[in-house]
């Protein structure tokens, strides 16, 4: 079963999402409150902090089996960025694993993924472009999560953020109408 699952192209992008969004909805379900600032807020942590837990993941990848990541992405195995790109993805992975205990480190995490990602997503389309890499870790639903984890993340920080806003200033207006 787990080679017929592995042999998806894009497989580990399904299995996050659907780690994300489970643990974000069992842990609606035990709160209790489906609001929609507790909703946004709840997807925004899990988003971030099991985003975070995958980049620590993905140093792992990109370290210990860089060869055969290399290969899933059509790319030449010995190659020493490997070992640069786990760092830096155990280095993101880590301050959004926080997020989980950390909110103030939210913003941090969104900035640092969201360039990487996007610089990843980049680099991915010139390969297609300049060698026609459409390996399915190059061209698949890792290149569309390049792009999309960082939108939602952005979207759900801006909802959290106006929402947050909004409770304070009806907690203001409720205090000064009080005196």
């Amino acid at each position: 079963m787990f080679e017929q699952i592995t042999s998806i192209p894009g497989y580990q992008v399904y299995i996050w999402l659907l780690s994300i969004l489970g643990s974000a909805l069992i842990h609606l379900r035990v709160r209790g409150d489906f609001s929609r600032p507790v909703v946004v807020e709840m997807l925004l942590i899990y988003l971030a902090g099991i985003g975070g837990f995958i980049g620590i993941m993905s140093f792992f990848m990109h370290t210990i089996w860089a060869d055969s990541v290399a290969a899933s992405i059509g790319w030449p195995a010995g190659n020493p960025f490997q070992t640069e790109v786990g760092m830096a993805n155990l280095a993101i992975g880590v301050i959004g694993y926080a997020t989980f205990w950390r909110r103030d480190w939210w913003l941090p995490y969104i900035i640092a993924t969201s360039i990487f990602a996007w610089g990843a997503g980049f680099t991915h389309i010139v390969d297609m472009v300049q060698h026609g890499n459409f390996s399915p870790d190059n061209a698949g639903p890792i290149l569309y999560w390049d792009f999309l984890k960082p939108v939602a993340l952005v979207t759900l920080y801006w909802l959290h953020s106006r929402y947050a806003n909004t409770s304070k200033d009806k907690l203001f207006v409720e205090a000064v109408s009080a005196i």
